[in-house]
């Protein structure tokens, strides 16, 4: 094992510094908890910088959900919090097919959304954590075995799901680190 290592040192050590580097797109600003005197939170709604209307407000009310029951902050508006947590919504894609029916024609779609969110310590100024180009992706059925309110409503579904396990990320991310 020692001889392998010596002789593929350099292929490990690029190997390791690509991941390194690569990383999962998250920035870690400060330490890896929230600071002792961060105790109430605010979430004010999402910036919208797509066509998609409406889901600002879903992504918004699923980290409302998780850091209301989430133990480790109050939530509060933004006048009287220690932080808030901001997003903007990035990017908004229901057009990817992921599955064709027996006539070849589309009946799954892959739903993605990507955010950039932030967690800024009031008192100080200073961004806790930030999250770049945050993605989450759920499918849902459509296409034409589907009527178009039934689509939707999949649609609208997979939005729902998608927000509540981004929700949980950035919840597990922002205040427990890696």
């Amino acid at each position: 094992m020692a001889a392998f290592l010596r002789k593929y040192r350099g292929v490990c050590l690029f190997g390791l510094l690509v991941l390194v580097v690569s990383g999962c797109g998250y920035t870690l600003v400060g330490q890896g908890s929230l600071p002792r005197h961060i105790k109430t939170i605010a979430i004010p709604t999402f910036d919208n910088k797509t066509l998609e209307q409406g889901i600002e407000d879903v992504l918004t009310q699923a980290m409302i959900d998780v850091y209301g029951r989430g133990g480790k902050v109050q939530l509060v508006a933004e006048h009287v919090a220690d932080a808030v947590l901001e997003g903007i919504v990035r990017s908004y894609n229901s057009d990817e097919v992921v599955e064709f029916n027996e006539q070849n024609a589309p009946s799954e779609y892959r739903l993605t959304v990507i955010v950039d969110i932030e967690l800024r310590d009031l008192s100080t100024d200073n961004i806790l954590w930030r999250s770049e180009k945050l993605q989450g992706t759920a499918e849902f059925l459509g296409g034409p075995d589907y009527n178009l309110a039934t689509e939707n409503e999949n649609k609208r579904t997979a939005l729902e799901e998608l927000s509540k396990e981004l929700a949980e990320k950035v919840f597990a991310l922002s205040t427990e680190g890696f």
